[in-house]
């Protein structure tokens, strides 16, 4: 059995991690965000109308109602590379 990525899934992933450096992270730092204190609306928009125009905004759900409709592996790879960043 295969258990190697496909391309597609690899330029996804490598996608998002690239987005989480660029923009996320140097958000956090800058803002001083921390999870336990909660996140300013306007912050809070501004990343979910990002992650919607690229695509990783409610990639989980089917493509009908407005989500990314990711596969399951590819919802998890993207989980995976959230946590791991």
């Amino acid at each position: 059995m295969d258990f190697r990525l496909s391309d597609e899934t690899r330029m996804m992933r490598d996608s998002f991690l690239q987005w989480v450096k660029r923009e996320l992270l140097p958000l956090e730092e800058r803002e001083g965000l921390d999870a336990d204190r909660g996140y300013p609306h306007e912050i809070v928009r501004r990343v979910r109308r990002q992650s919607a125009e690229l695509g990783f905004y409610s990639h989980h759900m089917p493509t009908e109602v407005g989500g990314g409709g990711f596969s399951m592996l590819d919802s998890v790879i993207l989980r995976e590379a959230a946590g791991a960043s």
